[in-house]
């Protein structure tokens, strides 16, 4: 079965008089792409270690903020690690479009390592996976020990 008939796109291959400069224009996108894969788990940590320290001295004091911040957790960690995994998707689909459009020719790789497994869960999945989960347990022990309080 062809590539045409299959549904996919067939993308042209560049002229080998012009490969580094598609090349060059490819490590562009690659790079842009990276930073901002970078950038957002650099802001999902940053905002993961905030709100965690601010859980830290609302605990005994603030039950109300407990609830609000458990909300922005993990609604923040499920945006930003969306963002962060569309930013590696467009990486890899990056990668595999040049190789596709080179053709044979020897030009050297626009990326530096394009794994060849389909992994589904990377970083970008898992860490802010992670931290919905340990913001669920966290409202998981508040609500119990709120509960515990109308025992008799």
């Amino acid at each position: 079965m062809s590539e045409a008939t299959s549904g996919e796109k067939q993308l042209p291959t560049i002229p080998p008089d012009r490969l580094i400069e598609f090349g060059g224009v490819y490590r562009q996108l690659i790079q842009q792409e990276n930073e901002y894969w970078n950038h957002r788990m650099g802001w999902l940590l940053t905002l993961q270690s905030f709100l965690f320290a601010a859980l830290a001295f609302a605990w005994k004091e603030v039950h109300s903020l407990v609830g609000i911040l458990v909300v922005v957790g993990i609604v923040s960690a499920a945006v930003i690690g969306w963002m962060a995994h569309m930013a590696n998707r467009t990486l890899k689909r990056l990668a595999e479009e040049w190789s596709a459009r080179k053709g044979v020719a020897e030009e050297p790789p626009v990326i530096g390592h394009l794994s060849k497994w389909k992994v589904r869960w990377g970083f970008d999945v898992v860490l802010p996976g992670l931290f919905c989960l340990a913001w669920a347990a966290v409202f998981w022990i508040r609500w119990r020990s709120f509960c515990s309080c109308f025992d008799v």
